[in-house]
This record gives C-alpha cells, sequence and structure tokens, in this order.
C-alpha cells in the first residue's frame, strides 16, 4: 500500500515547496538556487520497518525525494531543522566551521496515550470522537499559555 500512495498520491512538489519555504527570502544562502538552498539543508529522517531509523537525508528537489522514498518505503518520515550545510555532509566539517541548525520549527506534539490514564474509549494511539474532547482541552491550554 505505501508503494502505491508514494507513487500516485504522495504531493512532492508541494511538501518540498511547503518545507523548502520556497515564498521566503533566500539571502543566507546566496550560492545556491533559492529554492534548493533552503530546501536541501533541511534534515529529513526516515522510519523503515523493523524500525530501522535514517537521519541525516536532504534532497535537492521532488523528483530526489520521491526516487528514495519509492526505494525505501518509510513507515514514518520526520522533518527536521535546516542546517548550516547539507546534512548529508554533516562529517565533512569540523567543530569551527560547524553543522548546526540555523531554523526549526516550534513543534507541539499531543500524543493521545498520555491520557490513557483519564480515557474510557480508547487507549494508545487509537482515537473516537470522545477522546477529540481530549485533544481540545489540550490546544485551549496550549493557546492559552501561549498567549499569556
Amino acid at each position: 500500500l505505501l508503494r502505491v500512495y508514494y507513487d500516485r498520491l504522495f504531493p512532492y512538489p508541494e511538501f518540498c515547496e511547503w518545507f523548502g519555504y520556497r515564498s521566503k527570502p533566500y539571502d543566507m544562502f546566496p550560492e545556491d538556487s533559492k529554492h534548493e538552498a533552503f530546501l536541501f539543508r533541511r534534515e529529513l529522517s526516515f522510519t523503515l520497518p523493523g524500525d530501522i531509523y535514517i537521519r541525516y537525508l536532504c534532497f535537492k528537489g521532488p523528483e530526489q525525494l520521491k526516487e528514495k522514498m519509492m526505494s525505501q518505503q518509510p513507515e514514518k518520515i520526520d522533518i527536521g531543522a535546516v542546517f548550516t550545510i547539507p546534512p548529508k555532509n554533516h562529517n565533512t566539517v569540523n567543530k569551527e566551521q560547524g553543522f548546526r541548525p540555523v531554523q526549526r520549527e516550534l513543534v507541539f506534539d499531543i500524543d493521545m496515550d498520555e491520557y490513557d490514564d483519564i480515557r474510557t474509549c480508547c487507549t494508545g494511539a487509537n482515537v473516537c470522537r470522545k477522546c477529540w474532547g481530549f485533544m481540545a482541552a489540550a490546544i485551549r491550554c496550549l493557546d492559552a499559555a501561549l498567549r499569556e
């Protein structure tokens, strides 16, 4: 099923535009083409069947991303920070030159399994209509905390 999804349905161009911040200025990396500069320095990681974790992946565009996803068929994709150099080259620089993040998103991960002690309907990552009340409450708490 993943092969069909990655081959026919996954939105590669939109994914690359979204995480490449195509609409942002790219002055921080003038040596490359604007779109690739940002996207190529963004780390992606894949979790493959058997819980195999692959880090430091980066891609120049949708074609390269599709080729890798079709060959590896990840069960999970994690989107990481944008670094000073392409993540695949993280071992090629010395400490003075540095491999460090220059930008990352602020992410709030609400795990439903954290509510298992008080849920009576589902457990783990399973979610039903009743569980959405807990998600809504978590969002309201986050919203209030961020606005204060």
